[in-house]
This record gives structure tokens, C-alpha cells and sequence, in this order.
């Protein structure tokens, strides 16, 4: 049986990492998460030159998880096709079907989201800043479902209904994978 690499991808504040601690409960499946590796590392607070150091251990912790033929949830935002595309070369080397699941919401929701969050109390923590954001909205290159490989199916969900729709959703998009 193949393994299922699920990947939470969605702006700050769209209910990413919600969903994700939600469904690995649910499911049984294991988390990566990038803000955890993160905090793990102490990081006091964020530092863009320290990306691909982060990005490299969340790869690290996928691959192993699907080696030991776990089933894997990945929590990032994965705006950038480059960045997904790692993830897709891991997914078909490890033989493992791939689902995004695309968070969204209301860009008022998010900003009010992000606000709300608890201030750093020396780790790091989600963004609170509204312009992180808009930042990240202004990179992000969207997922085309078009352009993904045949082992790789795309749903995109509301904030508050990923959990809750997760399976009958993910039945009928998920794709048969290459022979």
C-alpha cells in the first residue's frame, strides 16, 4: 500500500496549522512542522537566511517518516512551485501519493487571525504581524491543478471545514497514481 504525504500549504493565518494538528490526530499520521522545527532550533524570532537550513530539516523529517512507511503531514506554506516541487520528487521516490490541501479564508479573517495570536515569549511563534501576509501573498505562485504530477491531487478548503470535510473531499479528488 502507498504511503500519503499531505501537504498543508495556505497563507498566515488561513487555519494551516489547525488543520494539520486536526487531521494527524484524526488520521494517525505524523506532523512536520515547520514552525516547530523552528522553535526546536530556539529560534527567538524569524530570519529569512536561515530558510534553507529550515526547509532542508523538514525534508529530512518526511523522508523519514515515509522510510519508516508513515504515513506524513508537512505544515508550511508552500507558496513557492520550487519549494512543492521538492516535496513531489520526495513523494514519487518514496512512492508515496501526495494530496495538498490548500487552506484559505477571508483576507479580513486572516489579518484578525494573525493579530489575535499570543505575543513570542522567547521561541518563536506564528506571525503576528497583518504585512507578513501581504508579503507572502505577493510571492506566492498559485497551485495550478493542471500542472501537477499525476500523484498529486489538490484540494483547496475553506478555513474551518478542512477537518470536517477531509475525507469525502480527498475520496473524490484523489487521483489513481502513475503505473
Amino acid at each position: 500500500m502507498q504511503n500519503i504525504l499531505i501537504m498543508l500549504s495556505g497563507l498566515p493565518g488561513t487555519g494551516k496549522s489547525t488543520a494539520a494538528e486536526k487531521l494527524a490526530q484524526l488520521l494517525d499520521f505524523s506532523l512536520v512542522s515547520l514552525l516547530k522545527i523552528r522553535q526546536e532550533f530556539g529560534y527567538k524570532k524569524y530570519d529569512h537566511r536561515r530558510n534553507s537550513t529550515d526547509l532542508e530539516e523538514m525534508y529530512q523529517r518526511t523522508f523519514a517518516a515515509l522510510v519508516k512507511r508513515k504515513n506524513v503531514i508537512v505544515d508550511s506554506v508552500f507558496i513557492l512551485r520550487e519549494t512543492r516541487e521538492i516535496f513531489f520528487e520526495l513523494a514519487l521516490e518514496m512512492n508515496a501519493q501526495v494530496l495538498i490541501l490548500e487552506c484559505d479564508c477571508p483576507v479580513k479573517t486572516a489579518k484578525k487571525r494573525m493579530r489575535g495570536r499570543p505575543k513570542n515569549k522567547g521561541l518563536i511563534q506564528e506571525a503576528r504581524n497583518p504585512e507578513v501576509y501581504d508579503r507572502l501573498r505577493d510571492r506566492k505562485e498559485n497551485i495550478i491543478a493542471e500542472e501537477l504530477p499525476l500523484f498529486v491531487s489538490h484540494i483547496r478548503a475553506q478555513a474551518g471545514r478542512a477537518g470536517r470535510d477531509f475525507h469525502a473531499r480527498c475520496r473524490s479528488n484523489w487521483r489513481t497514481p502513475r503505473p
